[in-house]
């Protein structure tokens, strides 16, 4: 994740857990960033972009736009597609560790009992 969308994602949960944006200094020390100047470099970038808007000469009025949702949508997309490839990637690893052809059969649970779904055979 890149720093612009580290600081994306911390205005947005600061506006939805308190109500108001962080000021430069918390975003600063939530994204690891040790200038200030650094965040206002970012923060103007996105406001370019049309992500963030913010009020002149008034502290903590960053707000999100409806592009920061889609942004932010996208963002989490891309990042549970690569859990997911990665969850399938260990259940591929863990299905071929499986020897026999028995295992692979679905399998039913009547009254604590295990038994294979379909025909017997």
């Amino acid at each position: 994740m890149n720093k612009q969308s580290e600081i994306l994602e911390y205005i947005n949960h600061k506006l939805t857990t308190e109500g108001y944006s962080p000021s430069v200094r918390e975003i600063a020390k939530a994204v690891n960033l040790k200038s200030t100047s650094s965040v206002q470099y970012h923060l103007d970038n996105l406001i370019k972009k049309g992500l963030l808007t913010k009020k002149a000469n008034l502290s903590r009025s960053l707000s999100n736009n409806q592009k920061l949702n889609t942004f932010m949508s996208i963002s989490s997309y891309l990042s549970l597609s690569r859990k997911m490839v990665s969850m399938l990637s260990m259940l591929n690893k863990g299905m071929d560790s499986l020897k026999s052809e028995q295992a692979l059969q679905p399998l039913c649970c009547v009254r604590g009992k295990s038994m294979p779904l379909g025909p017997p055979g």
